[in-house]
């Protein structure tokens, strides 16, 4: 789960320690520079978190901060969750390295122009050439985490200056993998919605 606060301008990481009904205990979030963040009694805060059917987010008000034993926030929902469904094989529009190698030539490193669960849009290098129905083999970098999969041709086009580029989809693409591209999707949506209110 994670908080938003008035007082930090992103989405912070935490953990639920006690939940009675509309009261929550959570940990203090830190942040790059103050060890645990405090706000005031009385504030207002965001609280989401991710389920197999898409982002939960709540309102709610802090009631009480202690720093020990543990630093927490002790806080009470003002609004019923509400969720943030996702689309089958949503994708988001993000430039990511890839390295693509297409029938047994070199890897070529180029860039994502969207990427979801089911596939992805890249930049073709300038001597790559591919056709509807090729096979490549695939290494993303999700946040300094590379994956490797393959991935098939669905069609090329040229983006508006004049590159080619390539949609594929991912072939037998592991579950655990699924998993960390749909969890990039969202903290990348999360993190884009919290800088637009800031």
């Amino acid at each position: 789960m994670e908080l938003l606060s008035h007082h930090w301008p992103d989405w912070l990481p935490s953990r639920v320690e006690d939940l009675d009904n509309k009261r929550m205990v959570v940990a203090a979030p830190t942040t790059p520079t103050i060890p645990f963040l405090m706000p005031d009694p009385g504030d207002s805060v965001k609280v989401h978190w991710v389920s197999h059917r898409g982002i939960c987010e709540l309102s709610a008000r802090v009631d009480l901060c202690k720093r020990a034993p543990v630093p927490v926030w002790v806080v009470t929902a003002t609004s019923e969750p509400t969720l943030h469904q996702r689309r089958r094989f949503a994708r988001i529009s993000v430039t990511l390295p890839v390295a693509l190698a297409v029938g047994g030539s070199e890897n070529e490193t180029t860039t994502t122009l969207n990427i979801g669960e089911g596939g992805m849009t890249c930049i073709l290098a300038h001597d790559q050439s591919l056709t509807p129905g090729d096979m490549a083999e695939v290494i993303v970098n999700l946040d300094d985490e590379a994956f490797y999969t393959r991935a098939m041709c669905l069609r090329t086009d040229a983006n508006e200056t004049g590159r080619a580029t390539a949609s594929f989809q991912f072939e037998q693409l592991e579950p655990h993998q699924a998993d960390r591209i749909r969890r990039f999707i969202f903290q990348e949506e999360l993190r884009r919605r919290a800088q637009g209110r800031n």
